[in-house]
């Protein structure tokens, strides 16, 4: 009994270096898989779109290429045998995946089994919106969609990618993917909503220079809005920027206190063991008064800009009532 409970439970419980290499390969396909798919699909729907000139069709990517000799075919099945497996098999099995794991997304006891190897599609979104990547996914391919079969209506691609961005923004605003509590969440959520809005605005106003004919003479208004639309994406570009440097700027802060405080911790490990370590030139120019006032310092900015699994808290009340 005991030797078929040990094989039993070795069965279900693989050991640790075997959920290790499954878990790492099944995230390296995931990983693979959903960053090539934009390419793949927008490769295998370029080889469809064509455009008819006189009694032939030819491909709208390379017009030496006739749609209508049998080698196109051929290679037109291929496309759709991809889009088939690929553009529509791929989402469905990734949905399915991680929608047996919908409520134990955070459950897992390690990285390797569970919804872990598949956190690449989760991570950093709320529980409740566990398939937003899904949705960002389809974003992607009604994209390339326009580009690839609206390529020569330039009017028309405009309008059908103003649309697609203002869907976007509403449903961004509607779910808002990312968590409403931490200080992170809540500013991927602003970067997010600013970053389409500029999208809206810039394409929108894109459809008014679609209305006007060729060689036509930019008067006062078109200058404006153009200047308008310069400035909103530098500004954009400028807030992005300056929450990257935040980011950094805290990091390198925390990162700074755990190097100072292993430092402080050797230092005096080796004077109770009465060992005398001699680090060169570094004892010369960091001496034990300097690394105690950089520790001050450090501590005094992180204390400053204290948080709690990314909750900012205000006062000692919140921190007691958070702990």
């Amino acid at each position: 009994d005991k030797i078929e409970n040990k094989n039993k439970y070795l069965k279900e419980h693989p050991g640790n270096f075997t959920s290790f290499l499954i878990g790492w390969g099944v995230t390296t396909i995931v990983v693979g898989t959903f960053l090539m798919y934009p390419t793949i699909i927008k490769q295998a729907l370029a080889s469809l779109g064509c455009i008819k000139y006189g009694n032939n069709r030819y491909l709208i990517e390379d017009l030496s290429i006739n749609c209508d000799t049998a080698e196109h075919r051929g290679v037109v099945l291929a496309c759709y045998a991809a889009l088939i497996l690929y553009g529509i098999g791929i989402p469905i099995i990734g949905f399915i995946r991680l929608y047996n794991f919908k409520y134990t997304l955070n459950d897992h006891r390690d990285k390797y089994s569970g919804a872990g190897p598949l956190s690449f599609l989760y991570l950093g979104y709320r529980n409740e919106v566990w398939y937003y990547e899904f949705i960002v996914m389809g974003k992607k391919v009604c994209l390339i969609l326009i580009s690839v079969f609206l390529r020569n209506y330039s009017r028309y691609q405009m309008i059908c990618a103003s649309l697609l961005m203002q869907i976007a923004f509403f449903i961004h605003v509607f779910l808002k993917p990312y968590d409403k509590i931490t200080k992170y969440g809540v500013l991927c959520n602003q970067l997010e909503n600013i970053s389409l809005l500029a999208l809206v605005v810039t394409l929108n106003s894109g459809l008014f220079f679609g209305t006007i004919e060729d060689n036509y003479t930019l008067g006062v208004f078109e200058t404006s809005l153009i200047t308008l639309l310069i400035i909103l994406n530098v500004v954009v570009l400028i807030v992005f920027i300056y929450h990257i440097y935040k980011l950094i700027k805290n990091k390198f802060y925390t990162q700074l206190e755990s190097t100072l405080k292993i430092i402080k911790e050797n230092s005096n490990r080796s004077l109770e063991n009465g060992e005398v370590v001699s680090n060169g030139i570094f004892d010369c120019v960091v001496t034990d008064k300097k690394i105690n006032k950089l520790t001050s310092w450090v501590k005094n900015h992180n204390n400053k800009n204290k948080e709690f699994k990314g909750i900012p808290l205000k006062n000692d009340k919140e921190i007691e009532l958070f702990e």
